[in-house]
């Protein structure tokens, strides 16, 4: 019994599938180019791309990008290729970029697009290369400072050729405990003399000369250019210095201080006359000395050979006694103080008169009040203090106390103590500095250490002019403890994998560790206090695994951070606040992860792709945090096409305001994968795949969203563009962008136009050269644009790749648009009954035959679409709609009609064997709502549920 039944589909926007027809969903598809399904608009054209300027003539297609999406006056591009660094506005002006430290940073990115990773917080953008190993810097004694130091050397002598330094160029020399610059100096005019080439320790490979100062120089005419000569000078230094000791066996000291200066005859030549800019320069190592630096370096004493006595009361009729070595050098008994004849003096009186025994015994010592401090005695030394009563009125020390309450009140400036932590309290031990009147922390005797700044994520700062610099960052160093209390961070001698901001604090991971930098203070990873272990300090945690999971990826989701290895995933969570004591990581999944491809978070959960070496199809998955761990979980959205997106997917752009995933394959360059989803409440209503096609393109070399504006680099003809394309969720389409849509899109004012009366032709010159002749449309209004609105497709000739002329004058128009033709194509699915069961199941009847009668397509705001009938063994019936409809009084002639209604196809076959495909080659839109298959069923038999 043959019945006319009618196959609905109640929309055209689920997007592509790869299943079985049978199995598909009744709203997908077979194929969707160049289209944009939407749960609020229906089945539309994609917006076309417009195009804002060229950013550079290089074919260079490998190249890192990053957005600075501030807010709507601070947008800005910055691309990285071929290790230069540019940064544009989104209307494609180029800003000026300052390297005062060069770029062999970005330089040492071998695919920046995988290497870089970029964060932005406010005016800086901190940018990451993977590829370069993070270090150390070992500042040694050396203090504070606010540059890093080109290198290090052990000894002054082992400084590098002068002439291979840049100017400025700063190295520190161990032995000397000091700095050396780079000195360049432009040539004075011509002239004859000796030049002071700096302190050294020793002669280097010069002749001897004598005299005492560079007063006593000869004549400089006898020596040739170039020419080095060596004086002396002795000076008689004050005690104490650190060239003072003591010796047990000659009492004394030694107050010579032998200095050696350098002076080298240069011949400095000018062209003509003094007032001419000089021809050349000379360089030269200068020591910086402590009003030549920003901080200072000194204000420390090594510990070494420092001993302390403190008399801390002054008891009556009591004896106080330091021995040394076991022998007493210094006694002093206080009087009884029974009467004013006998009266007890102060404690600065008896360390007064315990000092001048020791001078007297010959061991050099300085006092400061009540305390007397021993400089630089011998390895070994040891200083004993005895005071009866207990001996609690004299107390000794030489590098380490008790507590904090055991330190005098004054010291010697520079004095480093480490004071043991309380094992009540489980404190560390910790080290405290006498400058100025107070004790403050600081860091154990040569324990500095810092991160080497050109080894770390560089930044790019915004300058109050509008410029931008690129430079490295100012990291913080070991300020208080030692290795053992303050460790070093785990990221020194690794490549840091990625870098995110979370919790006022900046993270790294490294390996299978995550790094949080202090709360509020991005660039220090060391702890800022010993006493007590405080919230604020820096995390440095690792994951636990079997195995080492070197981990990817971290993501901020809710108050957790996501993070993620090659294979598995892990939550780092806390209670209150966020610190070493409360922070806590648990593995969460395992599902398998691209290396290089950063996971983006769209809200309510996190896409991240798996795309291996070696795989032919990449996966895109959806990840959903829950609050607890044991909810975690992923679904595979490219479950339905397993076979559509390529492998080797090199950027991802999402944006959780329009509801869609983008994708880049280096497999198909000019290609973008679209992913457009839409969530119900707890239900995907809409999980669609499709992809867009680009005419003259070569490769995207990124894309990223801002707003409703999707802006894309492209690799065209003659170079890379910039462009972009507004990708609005709007349900009425009346405007000039939603209805003409051609690529790189030009409007009037982009466009160089001249009318030429003689042949009533219009010339077109273009901004950019395209091999594919541009189609340009005039329009002219009506009344208002809103209600009448003339647009003429032109014929175009070409003159060559930037020059083109029409017929007529179009340089009146109100409105001309120009740009690249490019195609929409939907291919339905095989149609096939569907009956519900009496559980609400659903199920294909694919027993039976359906002979197809004609196909129903629902369309507005429409101007021009075709469709494609094919069969197998024949010609493709094409059949075309161009809004023209007959006994229509809305219609006007001349005028593009964009039109609501229903189009009816003629179909004949079995359902099994047409294809039917919508096309649209025109400029024009088109969309789509639902569609309707009619057919003649045949039952071959009965069906039971």
């Amino acid at each position: 019994m043959k019945e006319l039944v009618a196959v609905p589909i109640p929309n055209l926007v689920s997007g592509v599938s790869q299943q079985p027809p049978a199995l598909r969903l009744a709203s997908s598809c077979s194929e969707l180019i160049n289209g944009w399904p939407s749960v609020v608009t229906g089945l539309s054209k994609r917006p076309p791309t417009e195009h804002i300027s060229w950013l550079s003539t290089s074919n260079d297609t490998n190249a890192a990008v990053h957005m600075i999406d501030r807010d709507g006056d601070y947008r800005f591009i910055v691309s990285v290729a071929g290790g230069a660094l540019r940064v544009h506005d989104l209307f494609g002006n180029e800003k000026t970029v300052k390297f005062p430290h060069g770029s062999s940073y970005l330089q040492q990115a071998w695919n920046p697009s995988e290497d870089l990773r970029f964060v932005t917080l406010a005016d800086t953008t901190f940018i990451l290369n993977r590829r370069v190993v993070a270090q150390k810097h070992n500042y040694g004694e050396i203090g504070e400072h606010n540059f890093t130091p080109t290198g290090t050397v052990q000894d002054a002598s082992e400084l590098p050729a002068i002439a291979g330094q840049a100017g400025g160029s700063i190295w520190y020399a161990r032995n000397q405990d000091r700095y050396y610059q780079a000195i360049e100096q432009a040539a004075q005019p011509e002239q004859h003399g000796w030049v002071y080439q700096g302190e050294q320790a020793t002669p280097y490979n010069v002749p001897y000369g004598g005299g005492e100062g560079g007063g006593s120089l000869p004549d400089p005419a006898g020596y040739a250019v170039g020419a080095q000569i060596q004086t002396y000078s002795y000076t008689l230094v004050s005690v104490p210095t650190y060239h003072t000791y003591y010796d047990e066996a000659y009492a004394g000291h030694v107050t010579v201080e032998h200095a050696s200066q350098y002076y080298t005859y240069v011949y400095k030549l000018w062209r003509k006359a003094v007032t001419q800019a000089a021809s050349g320069s000379y360089k030269w190592w200068k020591p910086l000395d402590e009003a030549e630096l920003s901080k200072s370096v000194f204000g420390r004493r090594s510990p070494h050979g420092a001993g302390t006595v403190h008399v801390t009361q002054s008891v009556a009729n009591n004896n106080y006694s330091i021995y040394v070595n076991g022998i007493l050098y210094a006694h002093y008994l206080t009087p009884q103080g029974v009467d004013a004849a006998t009266s007890v003096p102060g404690t600065d009186t008896i360390a007064h008169e315990l000092q001048a025994d020791l001078t007297a015994n010959g061991v050099l010592t300085n006092r400061y009040g009540s305390t007397i401090c021993f400089l630089n005695m011998p390895p070994g030394t040891t200083i004993m203090g005895t005071s009866g009563q207990g001996d609690k009125a004299l107390r000794t020390y030489t590098t380490t106390v008790n507590q904090f309450s055991d330190l005098p009140p004054n010291e010697i400036q520079g004095r480093i103590v480490k004071i043991k932590g309380s094992v009540k309290d489980n404190g560390d031990d910790y080290y405290v500095v006498y400058k100025g009147n107070v004790w403050i922390e600081t860091n154990a005797w040569n324990s500095g250490e810092g991160p080497y700044a050109h080894t770390m994520p560089h930044v790019l700062v915004r300058n109050s002019d509008g410029t931008w610099t690129f430079k490295p960052h100012l990291w913080a160093g070991r300020a208080v403890g030692d290795e053992d209390s303050n460790p070093s961070p785990s990221f020194y001698g690794e490549y840091i994998q990625d870098m995110f901001l979370y919790a006022n604090r900046l993270g790294f991971l490294a390996t299978e560790n995550v790094i949080l930098s202090e709360a509020g203070d991005l660039e220090n990873f060391y702890r800022t206090t010993m006493p007590t272990i405080v919230d604020s300090d820096p995390i440095d945690m690792a994951v636990l695994n079997a195995g080492s999971d070197i981990l990817y990826h971290a993501i901020p989701f809710n108050k957790d951070v996501l993070l993620m290895s090659d294979r598995n995933q892990y939550r780092m969570s806390y209670a209150n606040y966020l610190g070493p004591k409360s922070v806590q990581i648990q593995y969460s999944t395992s599902f398998a992860v691209s290396r290089t491809i950063k996971p983006v978070n769209t809200g309510g959960s996190v896409y991240f792709v798996d795309d291996k070496p070696g795989y032919n199809w990449s996966k895109l998955w959806e990840y959903f945090p829950r609050e607890t761990q044991a909810g975690d979980d992923a679904e595979d959205v490219t479950a339905p096409v397993p076979e559509y997106v390529k492998a080797q997917i090199d950027w991802m752009a999402s944006s959780p305001r329009l509801k869609v995933n983008l994708l880049h394959s280096k497999l198909e360059p000019n290609t973008i994968f679209t992913y457009k989803y839409y969530w119900g409440g707890e239900r995907k209503v809409q999980n669609a795949w499709g992809k867009w096609t680009f005419p003259g393109c070569q490769d995207i070399l990124w894309g990223g969203f801002s707003g409703n504006w999707l802006y894309l680099i492209m690799l065209r003809n003659g170079g890379i563009t910039f462009e972009r394309m507004r990708c609005d969720e709007s349900v009425s389409r009346q405007d000039i962008n939603s209805r003409i849509l051609l690529d790189r899109q030009l409007m009037k004012n982009q466009l160089t136009m001249r009318y030429d009366r003689s042949t009533d032709t219009t010339s077109v010159a273009l901004p950019y050269a395209t091999n594919i002749n541009p189609e340009i449309i005039a329009s002219w209004y009506q009344g208002t644009a809103e209600q009448q609105i003339h647009d003429m497709r032109l014929p175009v000739t070409k003159v060559d790749a930037r020059n083109y002329y029409v017929p007529g004058n179009i340089t009146t128009a109100d409105v001309v648009v120009c740009g690249l033709l490019y195609p929409f194509m939907y291919r339905f699915s095989t149609p096939y009954l569907r009956q519900q069961k009496g559980t609400g199941e659903v199920v294909i009847l694919d027993g039976q035959r359906l002979q197809l009668r004609y196909m129903s397509i629902e369309y507005r705001e429409t101007a021009f679409f075709t469709t494609l009938l094919k069969y197998p063994g024949r010609e493709p019936v094409k059949t075309v709609f161009n809004g023209t409809i007959t006994g229509d009084a809305s219609f006007i002639v001349g005028r593009t009609p964009f039109v609501n209604g229903k189009f009816r196809v003629p179909l004949v076959g079995n359902n099994k064997d047409c294809t039917l495909e919508i096309h649209n080659d025109s400029p024009f839109n088109c969309s789509f709502g639902a569609a309707e298959w009619t057919c003649v069923f045949m039952p071959k038999a009965s069906v039971r549920m």
